[in-house]
């Protein structure tokens, strides 16, 4: 009879050991000595670190990618409500077609979190006139999951489109920490000189999770 060697321990891809990330999917490769196998691979999201080997525990979900092959990579998706600024940890095995498995891998974290929706532009007005060398830039912060957060703001001399940093930057920094829906102000640490200025916002949460400019 034919002799089938066990797969190898798979190579996780992601999400990244640490990584903050707002999707519920897993991925790694599968890998095998018998260069024509196929198989699967197994997944399991525990609330508890496990070293290579062994199985995480307790479990919170688990299941399987679709069959794949050697050297080809496969994915999974929760199922399970995870629950968010939650640390979990992700392993996998490999599953060949007959059934044979390798060893689990060492587990990886990650933090289940949404990125803020943006930062809503307050004041100054579009067009407006503003007195101050060293104006107030006023912008609510606005987060899904509640997240408290802090606004980046910049100040350029030449304006961009939505989703794009603006520059040449003359000022940017960070306001303070406001909580969801609120409104954060920043202003520059020095004098502007007069002329026409740009200005843009974004959301950052309590993870460093970021919206678009």
């Amino acid at each position: 009879p034919a002799v089938s060697t066990l797969p190898d321990v798979p190579a996780l891809a992601s999400p990244a050991d640490g990584a903050v990330t707002s999707s519920q999917s897993v991925s790694g490769f599968f890998s095998d000595p018998d260069a024509g196998d196929s198989g699967s691979l197994e997944f399991r999201i525990c609330t508890s670190p496990a070293a290579a080997g062994v199985e995480c525990l307790p479990a919170v979900d688990s299941g399987f990618s679709a069959t794949v092959a050697n050297g080809a990579p496969g994915s999974w998706t929760a199922g399970a409500a995870l629950a968010h600024a939650t640390t979990y940890y992700w392993q996998a095995r490999d599953v060949d077609a007959l059934g044979g498995l390798s060893a689990w891998t060492a587990t990886r974290s990650f933090v289940l979190d949404n990125a803020p929706t943006g930062a809503t532009p307050a004041s100054p007005l579009p067009g407006a006139f503003v007195r101050a060398a060293a104006p107030s830039l006023r912008a609510g912060f606005h987060d899904p999951d509640g997240d408290s957060g802090r606004i980046r703001f910049r100040i350029c001399t030449a304006p961009s489109g939505s989703g794009m940093a603006c520059g040449p930057a003359v000022a940017a920094g960070l306001s303070g920490i406001v909580v969801n829906g609120a409104v954060a102000t920043w202003r520059p640490g020095y004098s502007l000189r007069d002329r026409t200025y740009y200005w843009q916002a974004r959301a950052e949460d309590q993870f460093g999770v970021v919206s678009a400019w």
